[in-house]
């Protein structure tokens, strides 16, 4: 479902850095630029890819300008970012090859943990996006997919405390993709059903 006031909400705090982790920041960061970049590049708005350059360098990536590691989460984003990409797009292209590379070794490693949350299924969201091609993602089979990966209320974000985001992690919203998932494949189902029943009439009525 789309929803235009969110994505011109996002589209209004973005600039040529990119967009901070909250609405009262003006530190752009990585993780969050990239979110924000997939989602309104996906959703028909003109974006420009120079904001990447901000935490590009000497040809890596990073969540903000002087660290020296980088996580799994900030590369995961970066790589479905990457994902939107145009031909042309070399900044894009560039983060692309670095995220991969770098949740690829991560994955070989069996290190693909988070030190900023602990969430029910990490290792299972960077596997599928490693192994499904973006341009090969069935919305509806990524969203299968996404239902066993998401934590709800379990989620929990690590800092100088543990805490959770109720607007992020939150049972009801898994309850509502659970809804929402059943009640499409309900349709999909009298569908087909509709289809067989169309092709045997076709079929006993052919001369």
């Amino acid at each position: 479902m789309n929803h235009p006031y969110l994505f011109a909400n996002v589209s209004r705090y973005w600039d040529d850095q990119g967009i901070g982790f909250a609405r009262s920041c003006n530190v752009p960061d990585l993780d969050d630029t990239a979110m924000a970049f997939r989602v309104l590049r996906t959703n028909g708005y003109q974006i420009s890819t120079d904001a990447f350059r901000h935490f590009n360098k000497d040809g890596q990536f990073m969540c903000y300008p002087g660290q020296s590691v980088e996580t799994v989460t900030v590369m995961f984003n970066l790589y479905r970012a990457s994902q939107t990409l145009f031909p042309g797009d070399k900044i894009l292209n560039d983060a692309k090859n670095f995220s991969h590379k770098f949740l690829t070794e991560k994955r070989l490693t069996n290190k693909l943990l988070d030190r900023w949350i602990i969430t029910k299924d990490l290792p299972g969201e960077v596997e599928y996006v490693l192994d499904v091609p973006w341009y090969a993602s069935l919305p509806r089979l990524e969203a299968r997919y996404y239902l066993e990966q998401y934590g709800g209320e379990n989620d929990v974000w690590i800092a100088k405390t543990l805490y959770r985001m109720g607007n992020i992690c939150n049972d009801k919203y898994l309850e509502m993709a659970k809804l929402d998932y059943n009640h499409c494949q309900a349709i999909h189902q009298m569908e087909w059903r509709q289809l067989q029943e169309y092709t045997c009439y076709l079929l006993f009525e052919l001369p």
